[in-house]
């Protein structure tokens, strides 16, 4: 599978290299997570968890770059333009998947229906906070949030930075200074 990415690297560029090798990175993710709840062994079911964390870190890295390079591209981060890209990426299939459970459980289920409460968790993305549909849709809330988040500090950066050529560089003061504030021992 290596060998097989790595020659479809020679053909089409050095970007598409680090994306194909991305995507090994999440072939690998999905492989733990599966393993994790399929019980297989107890050593999958151990360090399946790290295959959520190796998603959070790869999306972080991938929205992190999309974001940087629409600054460099543009001297601007439109968070119009970046929610809607995410949206149409995300929101639909979710919502159908939502919609579709909604329907079976009222026509299909011989018990009762998830309360409605729950689905309007799921719709607004709050499940990590309370309790959705589903079980696995918290990891999706995270991210979301993290998008939101993260979109919104970089957007503030650009705004408030006197340094137009690179106004994220101030983001490891920013880090380290709100870890030491939340863990004073840490520093």
């Amino acid at each position: 599978m290596v060998l097989v990415a790595g020659a479809t690297c020679l053909f089409r560029g050095r970007s598409s290299c680090a994306l194909k090798r991305l995507d090994i990175l999440r072939c690998v993710a999905i492989l733990l997570v599966v393993c994790a709840h399929s019980a297989v062994s107890g050593f999958a079911s151990r360090v399946g968890w790290s295959g959520v964390d190796l998603f959070f870190v790869l999306s972080g890295f991938l929205i992190s770059g999309l974001l940087y390079s629409e600054y460099k591209k543009r001297r601007d981060i439109s968070f119009r333009r970046f929610f809607i890209r995410r949206g149409l990426k995300i929101y639909p299939a979710f919502y159908v998947m939502i919609a579709a459970t909604f329907v079976a459980q009222h026509l299909l289920w011989h018990g009762a229906p998830s309360p409605l409460g729950n689905f309007f968790n799921e719709v607004i993305f709050i499940q990590s906070y309370r309790y959705g549909v589903w079980g696995h849709t918290w990891s999706l809330a995270v991210e979301e949030h993290f998008y939101i988040g993260l979109a919104l500090l970089l957007l503030l950066l650009t705004r408030i930075s006197s340094d137009r050529v690179n106004p994220f560089r101030s983001i490891p003061a920013i880090l380290l200074s709100w870890r030491s504030s939340v863990s004073p021992s840490a520093s």
